[in-house]
C-alpha cells in the first residue's frame, strides 16, 4: 500500500495543480507554493533526545515563531551546522562528535518546522532569513548546511 501512495498520490496531486493552473493560475501557484513550503513533522526518537539533550538548548525568536538551538560549548571557533529538509539537529551528531574532540565551539538548530522548532512553514527564503539571524547571534566561524 505505502509504494501505491508513493507513486500515485504525487501523480494525482500533480495532475490536480496543473489543471488547476489553467483554470485558476493564482490559486494554483498559491496552492502549490503551501505545499511545498510544508514539510512533515517528524518524531524525534528517544535516542535522539538523549543526544540533543547533552547541549544547552536555547531557543531564538525568529518572525513571533520559537526556533530551538543546541549549544555544545568549547574554547575553539563556533561552528552552526543547518540540517536540510524534514530533518533536525540531530541529523549531526557523527559530525558533534569529532568536532567536540577538536574542541570546537558547536551550535547545531532545528529549522522553523521541524524538530522542536515552531511554525509550520519551510522554504528557502525563509531559512535564509533565519540563518543571516542565528548568525548574528552566535557569529559563527564556519557555517555548515545540507540539504
Amino acid at each position: 500500500m505505502k509504494n501505491f501512495v508513493e507513486k500515485v498520490v504525487p501523480k494525482i496531486i500533480g495532475t490536480y495543480l496543473n489543471t488547476l493552473s489553467f483554470l485558476a493560475p493564482e490559486l494554483a501557484a498559491e496552492k502549490a507554493l503551501n505545499l511545498f513550503s510544508t514539510p512533515r513533522k517528524g518524531r524525534i526518537l528517544d535516542d535522539q533526545k538523549k543526544f540533543l539533550k547533552s547541549a544547552i538548548q536555547h531557543e531564538l525568536e525568529f518572525n513571533e515563531t520559537a526556533i530551538m538551538t543546541y549549544h555544545w560549548k568549547g574554547q575553539g571557533p563556533t561552528v552552526l551546522l543547518a540540517h536540510g529538509w524534514e530533518s533536525n539537529a540531530w541529523r549531526w551528531h557523527r559530525l558533534i562528535k569529532f568536532l567536540k574532540k577538536d574542541k570546537y565551539n558547536i551550535v547545531a538548530l532545528d529549522a522553523p518546522a521541524h524538530g522542536q522548532s515552531g511554525g509550520s512553514k519551510f522554504n528557502a527564503l525563509l531559512y535564509a532569513e533565519f540563518m543571516n539571524e542565528a548568525a548574528k547571534h552566535y557569529q559563527p566561524k564556519i557555517i555548515i548546511g545540507h540539504s
